[in-house]
């Protein structure tokens, strides 16, 4: 005889109406990837326009943002200033004279007088080779740490997303600091608090608006990253202090002075929406607010590392001086990390497969209106995100007991 407390646990069996319906929706999920991946075909099209069709970076011996960047170091190892106009600087809309000069911190100086070690051509080729592949790595990085991410839809988007195809054409070093970025990502998911702290002082020390990232995790509470980061930064910013000297310093404040506001649609941050505006006087008064909300808003809520650090980097990029569109690349961790993307999450990741050169920058100059609303498509998509990724932690710490 069996005791009344003795229980017989039966094998389950699967209900036959609920291996039914996922058979039903495998066509559903089929027909909607088929279309997603049609979605981004067209985006990564329209972006190839802006490579002329040729992904082997440079293209009509222009040589873009990596001819500035090859000048500032050669400009380094001859003793002269890396933040000045030489044959190879890339001539756009910014800067002193229309020059697109080397603005980044004075370590990337450093970095790059590695560049003349080849011809220019040459160097960009190798430059634009790595630049994928460190694209590349950082998704792989990615999908290994965030098992929810592993969609193929989610893959197909990342490798539609125009910020990519345009740091290619370019030849910026936007993928670089993504790889980087999902690289202190991971690291704060496995509570590895000082290599994160390291890789987000490095980031800063190239990009200094990226100290905001480190603030903002001193208000959340999580000050052992914050601490190692400000010192890391601090001991990457003595390097080319010791090897060029504290002019270096002043040369690149110059340069980065010099450059006024910009309020085309290249230019994601809320100072470039304001400019579009007419209102660019308050640009910087925008940016302090928003700063001055999320600080406030991470001492009272706490979130854990990765939903500080998401919060975090939205708004250095919608509050920097200037954001260019490629900075979106820097948001893939954002993107993996969450297992499910809320209606927000969707329709920044849409709007960030909008290709900038050959569809957003024409439909934007066609009249004052489009200017705000389509011209400012990144800014829409980055405040969409940040409503996001601060609803959702929210949620989470409210939940927490």
């Amino acid at each position: 005889m069996l005791s009344g407390h003795s229980q017989i646990t039966l094998p389950s069996r699967p209900r036959p109406e609920l291996a039914t319906s996922r058979q039903s929706q495998r066509p559903v999920r089929l027909l909607l990837t088929s279309l997603f991946a049609f979605v981004v075909a067209a985006a990564i099209y329209g972006s190839f326009e802006e490579i002329g069709f040729d992904p082997a970076f440079p293209r009509h011996d222009n040589l873009g943002d990596f001819g500035s960047f090859y000048e500032s170091g050669r400009a380094a190892l001859q003793g002269t200033n890396p933040y000045d106009i030489y044959p190879l600087t890339y001539f756009a809309a910014a800067g002193p004279g229309g020059a697109a000069i080397n603005l980044n911190a004075p370590l990337s100086v450093v970095l790059f007088e590695i560049l003349p070690t080849w011809t220019p051509y040459v160097a960009a080729r190798i430059f634009n080779i790595a630049a994928v592949v460190a694209y590349l790595a950082a998704i792989g990085l990615l999908l290994a740490s965030f098992p929810g991410a592993r969609q193929p839809w989610r893959l197909i988007w990342a490798l539609g997303v125009s910020s990519f195809w345009g740091t290619l054409a370019l030849g910026q070093i936007y993928t670089f600091l993504a790889l980087a970025t999902a690289l202190a990502w991971v690291l704060l998911r496995k509570d590895r608090s000082t290599l994160a702290g390291i890789v987000i002082g490095f980031i800063a020390a190239i990009k200094p608006n990226f100290l905001l990232w480190p603030v903002m995790l001193v208000f959340a509470g999580n000050r052992r990253v914050a601490l190692t980061a400000g010192t890391a930064w601090f001991v990457f910013c003595l390097i080319p202090l010791v090897q060029m000297g504290p002019q270096v310093y002043i040369e690149w404040a110059q340069a980065a002075l010099a450059t006024g506001q910009n309020g085309t649609a290249t230019n994601g941050a809320l100072t470039g929406l304001a400019a579009r505006l007419g209102i660019g006087s308050i640009g910087l008064l925008l940016n302090a607010a928003l700063t001055v909300a999320v600080g406030v808003w991470m001492f009272l809520r706490k979130p854990s590392a990765i939903q500080s650090s998401a919060v975090a980097l939205i708004t250095t990029l919608l509050a920097s001086p200037l954001a260019w569109t490629g900075y979106a690349t820097l948001l893939l961790p954002v993107f993996f990390s969450r297992h499910r993307w809320s209606i927000a999450m969707m329709c920044a990741a849409g709007l960030l497969l909008i290709p900038v050169g050959s569809v957003l920058l024409p439909l934007s100059e066609t009249s004052n209106l489009a200017m705000v609303i389509v011209g400012s498509a990144y800014t829409w998509a980055w405040l969409l995100l940040l409503a996001s990724s601060t609803t959702s932690a929210t949620k989470c710490t409210a939940e927490t007991p």
